[in-house]
């Protein structure tokens, strides 16, 4: 299900729950998802206030835009010369923002890995975020669906022949 539609279809089976004995979604486009429609803000709100830490709107737009990173190809990481960096500093400033750029929803993939210096590199940042998210949905199956006898998260792919590689899947 792409980005939001995977927390709609989620949702409408709590109306169901008691007829269903589990569901399998296969997530991707998690740039799109939104927190109006996200099933699971209050396990993510429950999470970051253990680590002091506020999650709401904003930070949960941060994460969605960070997801990008996940989709940067192999030139696009590659350790770079300094004439290259700056041929790619002036082609940037003057091309459309992408998710990993800065703009006004805060700082971009990039900017985070290079400030905090992960090691995880842009893709892997994006990786944690799209499971973030993922990890929420699938605690939502447990709490509010009850397919709480087998609930995780499934890798039924290599990262390499697609990021979006995760399905929820869940049983009572």
């Amino acid at each position: 299900m792409c980005g939001v539609a995977t927390d709609y279809s989620l949702r409408s089976l709590e109306n169901i729950k008691d007829r269903i004995s589990g569901c399998a979604i296969v997530t991707c486009c998690h740039g799109i998802c939104n927190w109006n429609d996200y099933v699971a803000r209050d396990y993510l709100q429950n999470a970051f206030k253990d680590c002091k830490q506020t999650m709401g709107k904003r930070e949960f737009e941060l994460i969605v835009k960070w997801t990008g990173g996940t989709t940067l190809n192999e030139s696009n990481l590659r350790l770079k010369s300094s004439k290259e960096r700056k041929d790619d500093a002036n082609e940037e400033s003057h091309s459309s923002t992408l998710v990993t750029d800065d703009d006004a929803r805060g700082p971009g993939v990039k900017s985070i890995v290079k400030y905090l210096n992960l090691k995880c590199g842009e893709r892997g940042l994006g990786r944690v975020c799209q499971r973030l998210i993922d990890h929420g949905r699938c605690e939502y199956m447990k709490r509010d669906l009850g397919l709480n006898k087998f609930s995780q998260i499934v890798y039924f792919v290599d990262e390499q022949v697609t990021p979006q590689n995760a399905l929820l899947i869940g049983s009572k």
